[in-house]
């Protein structure tokens, strides 16, 4: 793997922030950003500038109790992810230590600034996010839907192929039988 160095800087920073309010259903809300401090000569003695390399949301869930309806209750896309983990033997064959996991996190959205795409930053934003939910499950579903003329939503083949592949580089392994896509507990 190349040096990120340059792009990334030494000191990266992950920040989560939790998002829910009390009186929500059981899924919790988080705003995740990773950012790296930029550094000049006028700023060197005053600890940098923070500058964000990319932003991501996630949704969190406790695999016991009625959380697949609270995913439901929130989004169409949260519960097609989270279906895919109802049947907990099909996971155990990609990931054994999977049996073991108490809640699943679901990356909803994650956005790359356009100037620090093509140097892996959703790599490394992901195996983080995974290293801090340790222990948990960590899905995403591929975005790869269009709009036509009509405003409707295609589903865009080569671009859910492309974001599959560029996603399986990072360590995801597809669910089988969905769409759906797990980061395995060894992977982070």
């Amino acid at each position: 793997m190349e040096d990120l160095t340059e792009v990334i800087g030494y000191e990266h920073i992950l920040d989560l922030r939790f998002s829910s309010s009390p009186g929500q259903f059981a899924t919790e809300y988080w705003d995740a950003t990773l950012k790296r401090e930029h550094y000049t000569a006028e700023n060197v003695n005053s600890g940098g500038t923070e500058i964000v390399l990319a932003t991501a949301q996630l949704a969190r869930v406790n695999l016991s109790g009625a959380w697949l309806d609270s995913l439901d209750a929130t989004s169409e896309t949260l519960a097609a992810v989270g279906a895919a983990f109802v049947e907990r033997d099909r996971i155990i064959k990609l990931d054994e230590d999977a049996m073991f996991a108490r809640s699943l996190v679901i990356i909803d959205h994650i956005e790359v600034l356009p100037e620090y795409r093509g140097a892996r930053i959703s790599h490394n934003f992901v195996r983080g996010i995974g290293r801090v939910f340790h222990g948990e499950l960590l899905a995403l579903m591929p975005a790869g839907e269009m709009e036509d003329d009509s405003d409707a939503p295609v589903e865009d083949i080569l671009k859910f192929d492309g974001l599959r592949r560029h996603w399986e580089r990072a360590g995801f392994v597809r669910v089988p039988d969905t769409n759906v896509m797990m980061l395995p507990l060894g992977s982070r």
